[in-house]
């Protein structure tokens, strides 16, 4: 709620067009007193009509109702002065009545003892009256409402009756309290009535609007005062078109389409995505990633999160080892993640060297795939028998030497005796040139 220069503001929740809205106001006071609005025990909430409507009938009371086809009547008491008490006129509001001092637009109203001169303003007890507005033609329309404004006061229901009636079929009354307690409706200011008359309307399509008020032996208040009365009809609302584009009454959601999945139903209702299921190959709602399966470390992690960098590291790759050559050196070893090159076998030239083992990330042991290497029958990392035979992948032997060319498979287990197979690759390259200066002696 904000206060503007002309009082306090406050936005009523949106409700669907042809709703009556209640509410009320509660104001809290600098000392912690509570005010709350509308002050009347027996109509504790104020209303008002949301959506369009079409005025069937409407009058103001500025101009003699009488000349419209309003009458009035007295029903049940006895007929003495003042007893049939509907008046039109000017309200004077004379004290104790509790009835309006001015018109709620214009000048005149219609109601019980207006007050002023030799009238005090109240309805007279042991009475029954009645207020008889024209019968009004409502056409082909299913739903009819009156709308008026009214300032009532009355005795509690159990005791007086204000009562609305269309076509003789009571369509309010004033409040009846269940424990017998007194709630005497009073009106402090005027307020807005709406009253559903559609399950009246006659077979001629008419309405006729009727307000009563029955007193008892004592207690008489102001009684009714009614002012800019209607007949209105409620259009019908258009058939919502689900698909349209358009976010019609009774529609929650509008996306141009009518299939289900895409966030709005194909009756235009909002979908609730389901919960994802991780492991189904399938990016859903919620998921950073989805690779089919529930596994840690490989990526993606078993509640379907980004695995963390840093977390466990993928195996490393040997480098190559030297092939021989004519007349080089021996080569030198690889950098850390790669074998070192051997020199090429010359007539000369001395046996590469092989490289190192590669490794991997800081987290796990390096492993991977040799290039060509030579070696030995004896050499416990070979990979093939003295006959040159293969457990792995076939390799090309070589007579001279009696070793033989062959492609190392992955050895994880290599990692843990790196540095004893490299000692030992280098001692059998050695015995190799040896060998070789004895069959090939340099001359000078």
């Amino acid at each position: 709620m904000q206060s503007t220069p002309d009082g306090l503001v406050a936005a009523l929740p949106a409700v669907a067009p042809g709703t009556i809205l209640q509410y009320r106001v509660h104001v809290t006071l600098q000392g912690g007193d509570v005010l709350s609005f509308p002050d009347n025990a027996a109509d504790p909430f104020y209303e008002t009509f949301v959506g369009e409507v079409i005025p069937l009938y409407c009058t103001d009371f500025e101009s003699d109702p009488a000349a419209n086809g309003w009458r009035n009547a007295l029903l049940e008491g006895t007929d003495t002065e003042g007893a049939n008490d509907w008046q039109w006129g000017v309200p004077a509001g004379t004290p104790g009545s509790g009835d309006p001092t001015a018109a709620y637009s214009g000048a005149r109203v219609y109601g019980n003892d207006l007050g002023g001169g030799d009238y005090n303003g109240k309805y007279q007890s042991d009475k029954v009256t009645a207020l008889y507005a024209p019968p009004i033609d409502v056409g082909d329309y299913a739903q009819v409402h009156l709308q008026y404004r009214r300032w009532l006061t009355v005795e509690s229901g159990n005791y007086d009756q204000a009562r609305i009636l269309s076509n003789g079929t009571e369509v309010w009354r004033n409040f009846v309290p269940a424990t017998g307690a007194d709630v005497h409706h009073e009106d402090r200011e005027w307020r807005f009535h709406d009253v559903d008359l559609s399950s009246t309307i006659s077979t001629e399509r008419k309405v006729q609007v009727q307000f009563t008020l029955s007193s008892d032996a004592g207690l008489e208040f102001g009684g009714w005062t009614i002012d800019d009365f209607c007949i209105v009809a409620i259009p019908e609302l258009p058939t919502p078109t689900c698909g349209d584009g358009n976010v019609d009454p009774n529609e929650a959601c509008d996306d141009g389409n009518t299939e289900d999945g895409d966030g709005c139903s194909a009756d235009c209702k909002v979908e609730v995505p389901p919960d994802p299921i991780c492991g189904n190959g399938s990016i859903e709602n919620g998921e950073a990633c989805d690779d089919g399966n529930q596994q840690d470390g490989d990526g993606c992690e078993h509640d379907c999160t980004q695995t963390p960098s840093g977390g466990p590291g993928g195996p490393g790759s040997d480098g190559s080892s030297g092939s021989d050559g004519s007349g080089g050196s021996g080569g030198s070893s690889g950098s850390d993640g790669s074998d070192g090159s051997g020199g090429s076998d010359g007539s000369s030239g001395s046996g590469g060297s092989g490289g190192s083992d590669g490794s991997g990330d800081s987290n796990s042991p390096g492993s991977g795939t040799t290039g060509n290497q030579t070696n030995g029958p004896d050499d416990p990392d070979a990979c093939i028998n003295a006959d040159c035979s293969s457990p792995g992948p076939q390799s090309s032997p070589l007579p001279e030497e009696g070793g033989c060319s062959c492609q190392l498979q992955a050895d994880p287990s290599r990692s843990l005796r790196g540095t004893a197979s490299r000692a030992l690759v280098l001692a059998l390259g050695f015995a190799i040139w040896l060998v070789r200066r004895r069959r090939h002696p340099i001359h000078g």
